[in-house]
């Protein structure tokens, strides 16, 4: 049973200097960071070139202060009073309201019903690409339509029914 145990936890010549290369490369590694300060080359600084240029600066910004008008203290420092963005919400212009068919209007009139002349392509960019209007509150899934609009128009949508014929069907 021993020479079994043997077999699985003994190593061959090659995995021991593999082993003991390994360890020592990671001994190395770990201690070369605690060494490198000691190699290093030592920085002579003129603290008095530092000092000076501090002094300058203070200086400068001692005078009186432009935004307020007010001295300012040494060494003190000023709030900065920031004013917040304001956000507008893109206002719709709103148009003159007319009863219409989505199916068979056209992008000017879109535009007559207070819609941007991009927003109008699109619509009729949909209705080319074979998009139907089959109930008024259809319109309300173009994405160009906002709540607002959808809301003020919905009233006005009259959709013509068409009687479908056997070329229609056909086509």
């Amino acid at each position: 049973m021993f020479k079994f145990l043997e077999n699985y936890f003994t190593f061959t010549t090659w995995e021991k200097r593999g082993i003991i290369i390994l360890i020592s490369l990671t001994v190395i590694v770990l201690l070369a960071g605690e060494v490198y300060p000691y190699f290093k080359p030592v920085e002579h600084t003129d603290k008095s070139k530092y000092d000076a240029e501090i002094k300058a600066f203070n200086d400068s910004y001692s005078a009186d202060n432009p935004v307020t008008n007010t001295p300012v203290a040494k060494n003190s420092v000023q709030p900065v009073t920031m004013q917040a963005p304001t956000i507008t919400k893109h206002k719709e212009k709103r148009g003159t309201e007319f009863e219409f068919d989505p199916n068979t209007i056209t992008a000017t009139q879109w535009m007559e019903l207070g819609f941007s002349e991009k927003q109008a392509e699109v619509i009729d960019h949909y209705r080319q690409a074979g998009g139907k209007f089959h109930k008024p509150e259809d319109i309300k899934k173009l994405y160009v339509m906002s709540e607002e609009n959808y809301e003020r128009l919905l009233p006005y949508v009259r959709i013509v029914k068409q009687k479908r014929t056997r070329k229609n069907a056909e086509q």
